[in-house]
């Protein structure tokens, strides 16, 4: 079996969704030398970094992440390799229809655009390609149960959008699904179905929390 991780790393200085959210810090707390043990204090935002999240983000009635039971978040997963995006480029029903991958009721749906690669980049999000909203209609006729892709917004992340212009996280959390993001290193996958098998931090009532992502393929 070939694991590829899908989680970007958590440092200090990398990329955040701006105010009002919480940027990643990592300061040490104590150290070896001076207390015997070495640890750090953390801080962080439920959507800092790789996260999965319920429609609990926009949705009073919806499940928090720690009512959805784990082996929901072990699935199989459909890959779709789309030509590489630039800034704030749309990602089209043509091209994913036109990948040929098959694409089944319960899955894991993961996009790979190749914006990983700006990974800490200036406007990481700002930028971010996102998904025409017929795209999203196409998914949920495919009644997938995850949406997961290598851009941190899968709405239009024009300013001012970022909390209120939620289109498609809507349509997707009105219909009971979930989403992973932004992924990397999807780029890596060999295969166009494999298993995706996903760990968020078990925290009590929150609607995402950063996440440890990993595709399972065979080899």
């Amino acid at each position: 079996m070939r694991i590829i991780d899908l989680s970007g790393p958590l440092e200090n200085g990398m990329w955040s969704y701006g105010d009002p959210f919480p940027e990643v810090r990592i300061e040490q707390a104590t150290t070896i030398g001076e207390h015997g043990v070495d640890t750090h204090k953390i801080t962080l935002s439920s959507i800092s970094g790789t996260l999965v999240e319920t429609g609990a983000h926009i949705l009073e009635d919806a499940p928090t992440l720690d009512r959805i039971p784990l082996e929901k978040l072990y699935l199989d997963a459909a890959v779709v390799k789309v030509a590489p995006k630039g800034p704030r480029e749309h990602i089209t029903l043509e091209e994913l229809r036109g990948s040929g991958v098959e694409v089944r009721a319960g899955d894991a749906l993961l996009v790979c655009t190749g914006w990983d690669s700006k990974w800490n980049a200036e406007n990481f999000v700002l930028d971010s390609p996102h998904f025409e909203l017929e795209c999203i209609d196409w998914m949920l006729d495919q009644d997938i149960f995850l949406l997961g892709g290598d851009i941190p917004c899968f709405d239009d992340p024009r300013e001012g959008s970022l909390t209120t212009e939620l289109n498609a996280l809507d349509k997707l959390y009105r219909r009971g699904k979930m989403i992973l993001a932004p992924v990397v290193n999807l780029g890596a996958a060999a295969r166009s179905r494999s298993k995706l098998l996903v760990l968020p931090l078990k925290v009590v009532g929150t609607c995402s929390a950063p996440a440890r992502a990993v595709l399972l393929e065979d080899e």
